[in-house]
């Protein structure tokens, strides 16, 4: 069951495309964060009403790590991923990203004591290769000329997403062997909230509310909040409770396949046999990463 919630929580990730970047066009990333925080916890309000949060058992360690969790991965993250753009070519930044499997799973390593097999890397590494294909499947790496220089501030950026959200990967997997699915989303969600309000402060963003008289905004917004939100979050920790977070990192590499599926679906953009042949032996590959000893 875990493999295959990550699995749809993935999936739920790869519709946000459509309503996140025409949501933070209009009134900015950092905005959207906050707003996507804000809808989620008034969604939490009735259980959080109804459940009583064990404050007083949960340790220090655990505390650190739903912190970090919500202010690092949930809000700075992907303030730092979205304004990435503004650096580096998109193509560079989501190629960056696909490194995070290979962190998370060293992390991992590290942290959780987890030891993957041999087999789990020749399946990882084809894994890895098959997203490829799929993002850029005439295998033209021209847009990389010129575009890494590892000092730059884009590169700064994407590489603190990164890793942000590969040590909250881990640190996610290791509380959830004693904190509760719903109450981990809880604090996340308001730690992740702290931290798009600090980050709010401090670049003295301001927004003009009339934006938000726009309904396709709105819609955008909510959707981003609470459907790629809250609901992949909750599915996504209920997967991560009962999947180890090496292979948890892979099986997010479902996401790319889901965008495409649905460019090919609503904005008519056929997909590539390459993509097609990528698509199939991505799946194969998590599907034995998912089944394999690790």
């Amino acid at each position: 069951m875990g493999p295959l919630a990550i699995a749809l929580a993935a999936l739920l990730w790869s519709t946000e495309a459509m309503f996140r970047f025409p949501a933070s066009q209009k009134i900015g990333s950092v905005w959207l964060v906050l707003f996507e925080h804000v809808i989620a916890l008034l969604l939490l309000i009735p259980w959080a009403f109804f459940t009583p949060l064990p404050l007083n058992r949960l340790r220090l360690r655990e505390w650190l790590g739903l912190f970090w969790i919500g202010f690092g991965a949930s809000a700075l993250a992907m303030i730092f991923f979205t304004a990435s753009f503004q650096y580096l070519h998109p193509s560079v930044a989501i190629l960056t990203l696909k490194a995070q499997p290979l962190i998370t799973t060293l992390l991992s390593v590290v942290f959780l004591g987890e030891r993957p097999k041999a087999k789990f890397w020749l399946w990882g590494l084809l894994a890895l290769a098959s997203v490829l294909v799929l993002n850029f499947p005439d295998l033209d790496f021209s847009f990389l000329k010129g575009e890494f220089d590892f000092r730059s501030k884009g590169f700064a950026l994407v590489g603190g997403a990164t890793i942000l959200w590969a040590l909250a990967t881990v640190l996610g997997r290791k509380i959830l062997t004693t904190v509760p699915v719903m109450v981990t989303v809880f604090w996340r969600y308001l730690f992740g909230l702290l931290g798009a309000a600090t980050v709010l402060v401090l670049s003295q963003s301001t927004l003009q509310f009339s934006m938000l008289k726009d309904i396709p905004t709105l819609r955008n917004i909510f959707y981003a909040g609470a459907i790629t939100g809250l609901c992949a979050m909750i599915v996504y920790y209920f997967g991560l409770a009962r999947t180890k977070a090496s292979v948890a990192s892979f099986l997010e590499l479902l996401l790319p396949l889901g965008v495409l599926a649905l460019n090919a679906v609503f904005l008519d953009a056929p997909l590539m046999a390459a993509q097609i042949f990528a698509g199939c032996i991505l799946i194969f590959s998590v599907t034995m990463i998912s089944a394999s000893d690790v």
